[in-house]
């Protein structure tokens, strides 16, 4: 296997493991409602920037898991999730 066969080996598995992880984690949005509905969208559409995300909210309503999400499917995914409370 040359160089770039084995990069190409690479890049693949490392796809197959952010598909993965991408399926198992939007396992962790539950419900289809408009509502869930919208913040999927939203947050697929914000997922791909490189931008910092404030989000705001009551405790227990999924702040967490939309965090990890977003960064999940992002750009940043390869680094380390920073959560700030």
């Amino acid at each position: 296997m040359d160089a770039g066969e084995g990069s190409r080996v690479s890049d693949a598995a490392s796809a197959g493991r952010r598909r993965g992880m991408r399926e198992a984690n939007e396992a962790a949005l539950v419900g289809r409602s408009p509502a869930m509905r919208r913040l999927r969208q939203r947050l697929e559409g914000m997922a791909p920037l490189w931008i910092r995300v404030l989000l705001r909210g009551e405790p227990g309503t999924g702040r967490g898991t939309a965090a990890a999400l977003l960064h999940a499917w992002g750009p940043a995914s390869r680094g380390e999730l920073v959560r700030i409370d």
